[in-house]
């Protein structure tokens, strides 16, 4: 199977940087896209207005820096990668966009920064898993 656009879940952590140091290694391989995409939440329906607003900035600058560390780990190899911030549950945000932009693979860390969150496996990995219509590559 060939893989032409390779999706990485990201949230800064461990689990997530071994997950894109091995889909870059996929991507190189298979001469595919590699796409980083980061999910910070969602933000509470109690907050509205101008709060909501500004709250929606801060979490997409803060969103940006966490996919600006993990340009480090493409540039200067010969894999193409984008990187992108989404707003939203984590899961859905992660479906919708391999949906959107066509990709062939979805890879994902084995857990995220809350690890507490499912007992053997992240609970976004496990919705992705089970909700996605692509294969989805889980690294330990």
């Amino acid at each position: 199977m060939l893989f032409k656009k390779i999706l990485v879940g990201v949230d800064g952590s461990k689990h997530a940087e071994k997950a894109a140091q091995y889909a870059r290694g996929v991507a190189r391989t298979q001469g595919a896209e590699l796409m980083l995409l980061f999910c910070p939440g969602n933000i509470p329906r109690l907050i509205g207005g101008g709060a909501r607003e500004e709250l929606q900035k801060e979490l997409e600058m803060a969103g940006r820096k966490v996919v600006e560390g993990y340009k480090g780990l493409c540039e200067g190899s010969d894999v193409r990668f984008r990187v992108d911030v989404r707003l939203g549950d984590p899961a859905n945000a992660i479906i919708h966009y391999a949906e959107e932009n066509g990709v062939d693979l979805i890879v994902l860390g084995s857990r995220g920064l809350t690890e507490l969150e499912g007992l053997f496996l992240g609970s976004v990995t496990h919705h992705v898993l089970h909700r996605c219509d692509c294969p989805v590559l889980i690294v330990r």
